[in-house]
């Protein structure tokens, strides 16, 4: 049920904000709120109950409506397009009370503040209304004005077509992707031809605004990397980070900000791989990120960490996790816990990484005990199959009786397909072996099934790489550091 998504979806602090606006200047809290808080208790979407309680269709479109309400005002004013739609909002009231010169007052405001973060779509409007204003107060040179305003909404309307264009091209890109993430089909590497050869990104194209020179280097950049030309990529990778350094208001936009903090590690990856000076201080954090938030600041976290796994760096990685541990009931407080689930099962990677077992063990459990598992199923799966090699580190004794509970969960969830087969299946014989060359035999199965699936051009679930790197290890005979070091020799590490 939509209503019972939205509502789970909200951070702890909107679900507060909410009831504190509800109850303005209201004795007793309004039905709608009584209703609120019975879906918000639900883990699952349950109708019955809510007719139990003779709640109606109506209320809950009152109650969605209430929830809207709520939101657009918690956002007044924290953001541009916010301040922009309440401006708008302010030309309306102005124009109909025929105060005029304090609608140019309020115009001029908003065509600067659409101007300086390159609000296009919005700054049309704003135009339309300066339009609109000269009819209403212009006594000289009207025919000059009006014709200058022109020209002008014609180059704004340009920059505008030309941003959603790149934008457009980097959609595809990314969609293409999805399916084919190492453009390994031969009809996604066509595709991928197609794009890469529009008119957008040849070497005399112009970006007209700086969110299209964004999608133009992000572009770029997975080109020069398809060709691992890896000189170039790192070279468009710090053109992001300098567009976002000196555009401070593209951190305003939320996606974007994401983006910024994923390039920013991306860039100290392929900056160590290729052997470029690094600053130490500034390694493992982003230092004054404008309008920066709590999940901003997860998500900084999260990377930090990450990036640690793939530099096999466990000081600093358990710094990072000393960290999460004393912010972590902060977190819980701002962040959805699908998203925390995510965190653990990263220190559940990290520790395994080092094998450190009855660590990995503690993260992994707070994994497990999310109630919500259908927002991250790739989360929870690959969960279910590293408590297997957990299991197998630790108590390989009992390793029959958790092979058997994670088939019971893949088929409950309906999930029961080639991969999860395949693991079980190693895990059901590893369990039966006796001597370390029927070990060998089974562990090199995986290896060649995944292998086999990479070659189709398959996406790999989550955590499949990583079984490989611990198959690989307990074939050698080394640990999975020292197996990741000898893949990084042999191909860059490009993702973080």
């Amino acid at each position: 049920m939509l209503l019972h998504e939205f509502i789970q979806s909200m951070s702890r602090a909107e679900k507060r904000y909410f009831k504190l606006y509800a109850q303005i200047g209201q004795k007793s809290p309004p039905k709608y709120v009584n209703l609120f808080d019975l879906i918000n208790k639900q883990d699952t979407y349950d109708e019955q109950a809510i007719k139990k309680k003779k709640f109606n269709s109506d209320d809950k479109k009152l109650l969605m409506e209430k929830l809207l309400d709520a939101k657009h005002t918690m956002q007044l004013h924290k953001t541009v397009d916010a301040e922009l739609r309440l401006l708008l909002d302010y030309f309306s009231i102005l124009n109909e009370k025929r105060h005029w010169q304090l609608l140019d007052k309020y115009i001029r405001k908003a065509k600067q503040l659409a101007q300086e973060n390159e609000r296009f779509h919005m700054l049309l409007e704003i135009l339309k209304w300066e339009q609109s204003l000269m009819f209403k107060t212009i006594k000289t040179d009207f025919d000059k004005k009006i014709n200058t305003l022109v020209e002008e909404k014609k180059a704004v309307q340009a920059q505008l077509n030309n941003e959603l264009e790149y934008y457009d091209l980097s959609m595809r890109l990314d969609a293409l992707l999805l399916g084919d993430a190492k453009l390994n089909k031969p009809e996604s590497q066509e595709k991928f031809n197609r794009l890469i050869n529009s008119p957008l990104l040849h070497q005399n194209a112009k970006p007209l605004s700086k969110k299209a020179m964004l999608d133009y280097c992000h572009i770029k950049a997975f080109y020069h990397r398809s060709k691992k030309e890896f000189e170039q990529v790192l070279h468009y990778y710090r053109l992001i980070l300098e567009l976002f350094n000196k555009n401070k208001f593209l951190f305003q936009i939320r996606e974007y900000t994401a983006f910024y903090v994923k390039v920013y590690f991306w860039e100290k990856a392929l900056s160590l791989k290729l052997k470029k000076a690094i600053d130490d201080e500034e390694l493992l954090q982003i230092k004054n990120l404008p309008n920066s938030s709590i999940l901003t600041n997860y998500n900084i976290h999260l990377q930090s960490l990450t990036y640690c796994i793939r530099t096999a760096d466990k000081g600093k990685g358990e710094e990072l996790i000393l960290q999460a541990e004393q912010q972590w009931e902060h977190y819980t407080k701002h962040i959805k816990e699908t998203r925390l689930s995510i965190f653990s099962y990263t220190v559940m990677i990290f520790y395994c990484l080092f094998e450190e077992w009855e660590n990995a063990q503690t993260w992994l459990d707070k994994v497990t005990a999310i109630h919500r598992v259908n927002d991250r199923k790739d989360i929870q799966i690959a969960a279910r199959l590293w408590q297997l090699i957990i299991c197998y580190e630790l108590t390989p004794f009992d390793l029959d009786k958790h092979t058997q509970s994670a088939y019971k969960y893949f088929v409950r969830n309906e999930h029961y397909f080639e991969v999860e087969q395949q693991v079980l299946k190693m895990f059901r014989d590893l369990y039966k072996a006796i001597t370390r060359d029927e070990k060998k035999v089974i562990w090199q199965e995986m290896i060649d099934f995944i292998e086999e699936r990479r070659k189709k051009g398959d996406v790999l679930q989550r955590g499949l790489e990583n079984i490989q790197v611990w198959c690989q290890s307990k074939i050698a005979r080394i640990s999975t550091v020292e197996v990741i070091e000898q893949r990084r020799k042999e191909e860059p590490v490009m993702y973080v």
